[in-house]
């Protein structure tokens, strides 16, 4: 992740290293949340209808370009939505059936 000399690193005060080193890990976490939020959008594509294809398909095609900020911040699911409980079961069922 960062690009230092193995001199500079071993000349810095160990609080600064380890400081970089958990700023580091928190980042890869992150990154890591990012992937299995989005392999999740993606397997989640079967239970859906083609508006929710499509709406995925925009989400990813704008995080590619980086132009993620131009979709709709709120896109969590309404828990209130019948789709929403449908969604879920099914994916309980599916988890089910492959223990």
């Amino acid at each position: 992740m960062f690009s230092y000399t193995p001199e500079y690193v071993l000349a810095m005060p160990a609080v600064r290293f380890f400081s970089m080193m958990k700023s580091a890990k928190k980042i890869e976490e992150i990154k890591q949340a990012r992937e299995h939020t989005a392999l999740c959008d993606i397997a989640s594509i079967a239970l859906g209808d083609g508006k929710y294809y499509e709406e995925t398909r925009k989400v990813f095609h704008y995080r590619s370009l980086g132009k993620i900020d131009r979709l709709n911040p709120n896109r969590a699911l309404d828990p209130t939505a019948p789709e929403t409980l449908m969604a879920v079961n099914a994916i309980f069922e599916v988890a089910q059936r492959t223990q």
